[in-house]
């Protein structure tokens, strides 16, 4: 039972590591080693643990018990079986399992008031007429980019942000999956009176916050602050900063599980125009090909413009979309970041809009200043393996030189298309192409399987020789013993003289056959056990009145181990070192 809770322990441990098996089938072959080490042990303890003042003779059948050979051998087979199906068998069969230990804070609602501020993708209309109030300020060695809020939910209006915060300490949980090539950056914030809401900016994906009491949404990485709202605020952010790669991107999936519908629906009543442009932008590719050609799409048809009024339901995207090939309409990210969105899950990828900030102006010693001309929204999608990975999507101001973008300082939403430049592939080969001189190693898993099985149907067949054998010979009725100990002598006779007997052969000629084999072993103790051996044969077959008595089988039984025994060391070495892996006699028909 220890072992089992153990073996499932280092299964189950969910997303924190993979399942150790390895480990396991080392720990596996240790127990059947102790085991089969400790069992005389533990005899001989109880032995010594009885009375000295009461002894008992009886008269007992002799029972001849496996040789030490054999137990070893039994004892190597129990031990390679278990490796061999733990370390090959069980990533075959939790290959399409994935572990999730269940979260005791699902049953109870976090202790958290609901979030009052208004949607903040709102803000983004306002803050771009007026870009030249502060915000916040941030101290890092590093120009950073922050997160603020992401938005997961749309009602065909308005987007959501999403809502399932728990209570939390400094140290936030892990990410799953972990952010590819990341960087830890830290960074000290000092909110100012004007920014809404209770959510805190942070870098990257916030691994450590300065600030409490705190709530926590693993999911969409967002951090609010628990006594309300965020504005004054002083704390410390510790976060890890991506580094996405195209190359890296280009065959990665989407997720086709229950859990990301919410992801990819939208709500009745969507404008016509979503389906067209996604069918004939986004048709066909791979998941991150569509995308880049979608946020390609919104950067190279439209333009910035901050005079957009506010808005980014149905209808305002609808007013701003164009056919490809055609001039759009002017927005702001606020208008971008959701048309990106919504047509991502009108092309079946997992979306959300995040909104966040750039790296603000310099003011020197490390300190920038975030103004409300820094605040922006992209898109992002999820990827397997990866995680939401984010898009620029927002076109430079029409008839200027980018200055949203130039603004915004997004690394974060513009890293796909950077990592693309940087890797060296050839534009024209397509998002999807790997770059030149890249070939695929070939997996290894195919090869550790096959020979994963070779070794199980190895270690099978002397698994099975044994039990067939330690079932014809077990305790029970004395006839069906006695037939199994001599259908038993019958099969070693038959490996070692390489060829059966004949058909008219009499359990006498049989015998025979054996002494002359056994002439070397001492003759006169196989005469013995043989001839009692025939006569319980005879009887049993040809005259069922006499019977067998228990005893009689019990001796016979035992003799047959020792011809048996005999029968091996009269082989040369090689034979009887692949003696029990022998297959044929499991297939030989029982005389």
């Amino acid at each position: 039972p220890g072992l089992l809770a153990l073996v499932g322990a280092v299964v189950l441990n969910g997303p924190v590591a993979p399942p150790g098996f390895p480990s396991i089938g080392l720990v596996a072959v240790a127990a059947v080693l102790l085991m089969a080490a400790s069992s005389d042990g533990r005899t001989a303890a109880r032995a010594r643990a009885g009375s000295e003042d009461l002894r008992i003779e009886v008269d007992a059948p002799e029972t001849q018990t496996p040789g030490r050979l054999g137990r070893i051998l039994v004892t190597a087979v129990a031990a390679a079986l278990a490796a061999a199906a733990t370390v090959f068998g069980g990533p075959v069969l939790l290959a399409s399992w994935e572990a999730a230990p269940g979260d005791p804070r699902e049953a109870v609602r976090p202790p958290l008031a609901p979030e009052a501020a208004l949607n903040p993708l709102g803000y983004l209309a306002a803050w771009a007429a007026e870009p030249d109030d502060p915000l916040l300020t941030v101290r890092s060695e590093e120009p950073v980019d922050l997160r603020w809020v992401a938005l997961a939910e749309f009602t065909g209006t308005t987007w959501l942000p999403e809502g399932g915060y728990r209570a939390a300490g400094e140290v936030l949980p892990d990410p799953v999956p972990p952010p590819p090539h990341a960087t830890g950056v830290r960074a000290e914030i000092s909110v100012g009176d004007d920014l809404p809401g209770g959510w805190a900016p942070v870098v990257g994906v916030p691994r450590r916050v300065g600030l409490q009491p705190l709530g926590y949404d693993a999911v969409s990485g967002t951090v609010v602050s628990a006594d309300g709202g965020i504005a004054g605020a002083r704390y410390e952010v510790t976060g890890d900063v991506a580094d996405w790669r195209a190359a890296e991107l280009a065959d990665a999936s989407v997720p086709a599980d229950a859990v990301f519908d919410r992801y990819r629906e939208l709500p009745p009543g969507a404008p016509p125009v979503l389906n067209d442009v996604a069918a004939a932008v986004a048709g066909q590719g791979a998941p991150y090909e569509r995308a880049v050609l979608l946020s390609e799409y919104l950067r190279e048809s439209h333009y910035f413009s901050a005079q957009t009024p506010g808005g980014h339901g149905y209808a305002n995207v609808a007013d701003m979309l164009a056919p490809p090939g055609q001039q759009g309409g002017g927005g702001t990210s606020e208008q971008f970041a959701s048309a990106f969105a919504m047509l991502a899950r009108a092309a079946g990828l997992p979306s959300r809009v995040v909104v966040g900030f750039g790296s603000g102006a310099d003011e020197g010693d490390g300190v920038r200043t975030v103004t409300t001309g820094d605040a922006l929204a992209w898109g992002e999608v999820y990827f397997n393996g990866v995680g939401w990975v984010p898009f620029s999507v927002t076109p430079g101001e029409e008839g200027g030189d980018g200055a949203e973008e130039s603004a915004s300082g997004a690394a974060e939403a513009e890293a796909p298309e950077e990592a693309d430049d940087a890797s060296g592939a050839d534009d024209d080969a397509g998002p999807g192409a790997p770059p030149e001189g890249e070939t695929g190693a070939a997996p290894l898993w195919p090869f550790l399987t096959a020979g994963g099985l070779l070794l199980a149907a190895a270690a099978a067949v002397p698994a099975l020789r044994l039990a067939r054998s330690r079932w014809r010979l077990r305790p029970g009725v004395p006839e069906r013993r006695v037939l199994g100990a001599w259908r038993e002598l019958c099969d070693h006779l038959r490996q070692c003289a390489g060829a059966p007997p004949q058909p008219g052969h009499t359990v006498g000629d049989t015998v025979a056959l054996v002494q002359a084999l056994l002439s070397g072993e001492g003759q006169e103790w196989a005469r013995v056990d043989l001839r009692r051996l025939a006569g319980a044969v005879n009887r049993v077959g040809f005259a069922p009145g006499a019977g067998v008595s228990a005893t009689e089988a019990a001796h016979i039984t035992d003799g047959v181990r020792r011809q048996s025994r005999a029968l091996r060391r009269s082989l040369g070495r090689g034979r009887r070192l692949a003696w029990w892996f022998d297959p044929r006699p499991l297939f030989w028909r029982a005389p």
